[in-house]
């Protein structure tokens, strides 16, 4: 049609029935297209049949009022009524509504209708409804849609995603592809026997981890079926899960998760509204995708379990290589052991040499002269030189593993200087050691207690760096705690201004394998090996910690009872003398034996000395009821001391032996019951401890 009509033409238009007229308006009712005409002031002149069949029966009454209101978007009707106010051509999709008040879409086409001058004389508007177009348009969205999220998730299974991130993808897939909002993926755990919810979309997504049986609810009747399964009313159905979150739940569907011939799970998908309902063409499109999906979770688990194993094969190779380094630590310590107990021994005998001859020399000098306190320096110096030599012998690993009275103060400051080393200077030491009494404990369970400890708070400050303060203080003990009972005790305080411990973690520190340390950097061991060690020396360890303010161990050990001093015979009046017993002394050492028999002698003792164990052996068969002690080195050629004595004592059972030794390590208190000794002094030896000793030898036969 043409926009514009002559004078002539649109005087008669409607007026006289002319066969133009006619055909005119035939054909406009005819074509397929709601048309309608308005005059130029926008009132109705005229709308074909179709018109009336697109927009009601009853248009006539809402032409009479205001057409404008049949447009969802009012703003719209009056956009499109300036537009061809102004003599332009409006064009476009607009949403309008029935007069039964359904809404749907439309194309409108509106334009002026111009006189041969030029002068708007009608408008006019053309309808075409596009409702099954736009539904084409949809559904060909959607079957895009669904294609591009399978190829998605089929694209899944060549990934290496993270199994719990590929679930949640999958049920954010299945809602989009199926356009329904909430569901839950259950997976199946054969150890429990049942299905556990690991993924969720919609107003579900709070029931992670929720588990059922299977058979029970939606889910468990799919699981044990194999079928799909739609409910159309899932609050009227009988097997409906008694769970308040559920009440949401209106129409579900149920598809089963296949993989190989098994059944591992269910996907499920619901609405949470009446009005919606699940069609059984989604059975067709969740099973396609269900398929897919499953090849994608299987991938991820591969995956998983590989990584698994491959991190078990990282961890084994470097528990390995850990090993590799204790052993080739534990024999070069096996080797520092053997060449520390020969340095012991030649060590100690030239103590012996020096200790003797300088406490005969003491008893000689002038009481008060220079040379009695020169003396006394160079014997104060071969103690600390003795007990420098047992240091080495106990950190090799060498010493007793025997319990002995040792004195903890000498160990803590030996683990400190050797920990100063490795540690980040960052972190400053502070020791206050003060007590040298000693305690009864494995020199070795000392060492380990406070490596561990000490290692332990340098680790906690590794990072920002900080102070390790370490007291060792003696006290006396009132009962401040059920587990201490009243005495004497060293006190030690390791103190450390590191991370700290979290407070519900502080009594779980001790127990064996418990570690705030990552994986591979701890074995859980440390504190339970420091608390059984603890344990066993009859003291008690409590920590005080708080996260991010530092920690405190607090040791209590038991003191000796009764302690002898090595010094506690100075005076000549104060030792044990003698009763012209005579005494056999044997030792390969020169030194030694010239010392034994002056220092001996002094005592009011007859001594015999022998520089050979074969000789001494023969010399004691030739005449055994001449002594009354025999005192023995234990390292010597031919024959070592403990063989001898057992020599001896088959000649003679009743005579006493004292066994003298700088390295016994090998020699426990059964081997020295067994072969007869009466005692074992270790080198170098005291005047006053050699004394008593000879003399609760003589003693104790003498009453037998």
């Amino acid at each position: 049609m043409k926009n514009q009509f002559s004078a002539k033409k649109d005087a008669s238009l409607f007026k006289d029935q002319t066969n133009e007229s006619k055909i005119l308006r035939v054909a406009i009712e005819k074509v397929p297209v709601a048309i309608r005409i308005t005059d130029s002031k926008n009132r109705h002149l005229f709308h074909n049949s179709f018109f009336t069949e697109m927009f009601g029966a009853d248009i006539e009454d809402v032409l009479k009022k205001s057409f404008e209101t049949l447009y969802v978007d009012p703003d719209v009707g009056k956009k499109v009524l300036k537009t061809t106010a102004s003599g332009k051509l409006w064009k476009g999709e607009v949403e309008m509504v029935k007069t039964s008040g359904r809404k749907f879409p439309v194309q409108l086409c509106a334009e002026s209708l111009k006189d041969e001058k030029g002068k708007i004389i009608a408008f006019l508007q053309t309808y075409t409804d596009i409702t099954e177009q736009k539904e084409i348009e949809k559904e060909l969205r959607y079957q895009n849609e669904y294609l591009s999220t399978l190829h998605s998730i089929s694209l899944g299974m060549f990934r290496r995603l993270n199994l719990s991130d590929l679930l949640n993808a999958i049920m954010v897939r299945a809602s989009k592809i199926t356009r329904i909002p909430n569901g839950f993926l259950h997976l199946y755990d054969p150890v429990l026997n049942v299905l556990e919810i690991k993924a969720t979309c919609g107003n579900l997504s709070d029931r992670i981890g929720f588990r059922i049986k299977p058979g029970q609810g939606l889910a468990g009747r799919v699981f044990e079926s194999g079928e799909p399964l739609i409910i159309d009313n899932y609050n009227l159905w009988p097997g409906k899960i008694k769970e308040t979150a559920f009440d949401k739940i209106f129409s579900i569907i149920g598809i089963p998760l296949i993989s190989g011939s098994k059944i591992v799970g269910v996907i499920g998908l619901s609405h949470d509204t009446q009005d919606r309902v699940i069609d059984s063409d989604t059975i067709t499109i969740l099973e396609e995708f269900a398929a897919i999906a499953q090849i994608a979770i299987d991938n991820a688990k591969l995956f998983e379990s590989q990584s698994q194993e491959f991190e078990k094969r990282i961890a084994l190779e470097k528990e390995r290589k850990e090993m590799e380094v204790r052993l080739h630590q534990s024999q070069r310590m096996e080797s520092i052991g053997t060449l520390a107990g020969g340095i012991a021994h030649d060590f100690n005998n030239i103590l012996s040499a020096i200790m003797g001859f300088t406490q005969i020399a003491q008893s000689d000098a002038k009481k008060g002269s220079v040379l009695e306190e020169d003396l006394t320096e160079i014997y104060t110096a071969s103690l600390r030189a003795k007990d420098l030599v047992q240091q080495i012998l106990t950190f090799a690993r060498q010493s007793d593993e025997q319990v002995n009275a040792i004195k903890v103060s000498i160990i803590a400051k030996e683990v400190l200087k050797f920990i100063r080393s490795s540690i980040p200077s960052t972190i400053t030491i502070e020791q206050n050691i003060k007590s040298s009494s000693k305690v009864l404990a494995n020199p070795t369970q000392v060492y380990q207690v406070f490596l561990n400890l000490f290692t332990n708070a340098a680790q906690a400050m590794e990072k920002d760096g900080g102070k390790l303060k370490v007291d060792l203080i003696e006290e006396e003990v009132e009962k401040i705690h059920e587990l201490i009972a009243p005495g004497r005790y060293i006190r030690v305080t390791i103190e450390d201004t590191g991370v700290g411990i979290a407070r519900e973690q502080i009594p779980m520190i001790f127990e064996p394998y418990f570690t705030t340390k990552q994986i591979g950097q701890g074995t859980g061991l440390g504190l339970a090996v420091v608390h059984g060690a603890v344990k066993s020396m009859g003291g008690e360890i409590f920590v005080e910690s708080e996260k991010g303010c530092g920690t405190t161990f607090t040791l209590y050990l038991p003191v000796v009872k009764n302690q002898v001093s090595e010094l506690g015979y100075d005076e000549e009046e104060q030792l044990p003398l003698g009763k012209q017993e005579h005494i056999l002394f044997i030792d390969d050492e020169i030194s030694i034996t010239k010392v034994a028999k002056r220092m001996l002698g002094k005592l009011n003792y007859k001594v015999t000395t022998l520089n050979s164990s074969l000789e001494a052996l023969n010399f004691f068969s030739s005449r055994p009821d001449d002594f009354d002690v025999v005192v023995t080195d234990m390292t010597m050629p031919d024959m070592t001391g403990d063989i001898l004595a057992e020599a001896l004592k088959k000649i003679r059972p009743d005579i006493p032996i004292i066994l003298c030794t700088g390295y016994h390590q090998s020699l426990s208190g059964k081997d020295v019951m067994k072969k007869g000794i009466h005692s074992i002094c270790k080198k170098p030896i005291a005047k006053a401890e050699l004394a008593m000793a000879v003399r609760n030898a003589i003693d104790k036969e003498t009453q037998a």
